[in-house]
């Protein structure tokens, strides 16, 4: 909240219920400790599996294997930002890898 200034305290599981209680399609889940940063995505699995709301990750790509352990988790999507912009692999790469 406040631009990753404040925290909600909030579980994330218990607030993805709140939203799709409320109508929310889809989340889009970023790793504010992780953004920019190519420190990996951690371990979201344990996440994705208490939600039933399609989740996009988001923060932290650093590799190939990231995308791969996001598909493997049941991500719907991932956001790559930082790891593109450097050359570490190409959209090509990370597309083949999420088919």
């Amino acid at each position: 909240v406040e631009g990753w200034r404040e925290e909600t305290g909030k579980d994330v599981v218990e607030l993805a219920r709140e939203m799709e209680e409320a109508g929310v399609g889809c989340l889009l889940y970023t790793d504010v400790e992780a953004d920019g940063r190519m420190c990996g995505i951690g371990e979201v699995g344990g996440i994705l599996s208490r939600i039933r709301l399609p989740v996009i990750l988001s923060g932290g790509v650093r590799s190939l294997e990231d995308v791969r352990r996001a598909k493997q988790a049941g991500a719907a999507g991932l956001i790559v930002g930082t790891a593109l912009y450097e050359g570490r692999f190409t959209l090509r790469e990370a597309m083949e890898v999420a088919e």
